[in-house]
């Protein structure tokens, strides 16, 4: 069987907390298909940090094109003063497709870190300052639908109040949910944005009203044929559904298009607080296609205002 792996290119020693670029070269005869992962990373290319602890450090890079997989095992040797704070990610709950960034000392004896710092952020295409070691990011806009995985790098400089600045970067890899459904299952799932409010239409009257936009990455035209509404329900053991509703609404491919939704609070359960928009139909080419949208159900006279604070030069920390 032909080797995937041709080169496996890092340093061979490094300090705590210093960046560490890890290149993968694939044979010139690998499957075109052929994966490679890097410390769990989907990519060839990627920034790690070294860690904390001193000796010899093993990184894993694995190469798979079907049932194929070749792996190799990269040693470094860490040794050495910390070089810089130890960039810390993590998943954010609230968000699907955010992220927390935090930096830490890796020795609190020794801190790197002190009162006064500025940080200066960039996260893919976004940038931001704040005084404060840690961010949040919800990176949705950021990952590319047209691929399964999207690389994003992260970049940190921290400037001291004495001149004097660490620099740090790392890389992100996420998937792409839409992409994973339609090309592992064949399901195609347009993505939706709203700003999840069906407001009551007059004070005492049990009809809501909303509107989502969803966009069709297909390149072929899609049709939705079916609406049915999912109420939510606190603590409800169960879904409640209401009846489904025929519906003719297409998209070309790569259009957008906006969809107003209405809501019968009569029609609704006991205790119903929101409502999720459930839309079915096909592409042109025979592909089940689902996609929804949630609201909350709101009042008129408590309408909310939210708006989201740009990153771009945005003092705070989110």
């Amino acid at each position: 069987m032909a080797q995937l792996i041709a080169t496996v290119q890092a340093a061979e020693t490094v300090q705590p907390g210093e960046s560490v670029r890890v290149q993968v070269t694939l044979a010139e005869d690998a499957p075109a298909d052929a994966q490679v992962l890097i410390f769990g990373l989907c990519a060839r290319d990627v920034w790690l940090q070294a860690p904390a602890r001193l000796g010899h450090w093993r990184i894993p890079v694995i190469a798979t094109s079907g049932e194929q997989i070749e792996q190799q095992m990269l040693e470094l040797q860490v040794s050495g003063a910390p070089l810089a704070p130890l960039l810390e990610l993590a998943r954010n709950p609230f968000q699907p497709v955010g992220i927390v960034i935090h930096v830490a000392d890796y020795d609190p004896a020794h801190p790197l870190l002190v009162a006064g710092d500025i940080y200066r952020w960039k996260i893919g295409s976004r940038e931001a300052v704040t005084q404060e070691p840690i961010i949040a990011q919800d990176l949705t806009s950021q990952v590319d639908d047209q691929h399964t995985w999207t690389e994003i790098l992260i970049q940190l400089k921290i400037e001291h109040a004495d001149g004097t600045v660490h620099t740090m970067q790392r890389t992100l890899v996420l998937g792409s949910a839409y992409r994973l459904l339609r090309d592992e299952l064949n399901q195609v799932r347009p993505p939706t944005s709203t700003d999840r409010q069906a407001t009551q239409t007059r004070q005492f009257e049990p009809i809501y009203r909303g509107s989502f936009l969803v966009r069709n990455l297909e390149p072929t035209g899609l049709q939705f044929s079916l609406q049915r509404t999912e109420w939510l329900v606190t603590d409800a053991e169960l879904a409640s559904y209401g009846a489904d509703q025929a519906i003719n609404t297409r998209l070309e491919a790569g259009a957008e298009q906006s969809i107003d939704v209405e809501f019968d609070r009569r029609q609704a359960p006991a205790g119903a607080h929101g409502a999720i928009v459930h839309l079915f139909g096909q592409t042109d080419d025979g592909l089940a296609v689902h996609t929804s949208a949630a609201f909350d159900l709101v009042r008129s006279t408590v309408r909310l205002n939210i708006q989201v604070p740009e990153l771009v030069g945005h003092p705070s920390v989110f």
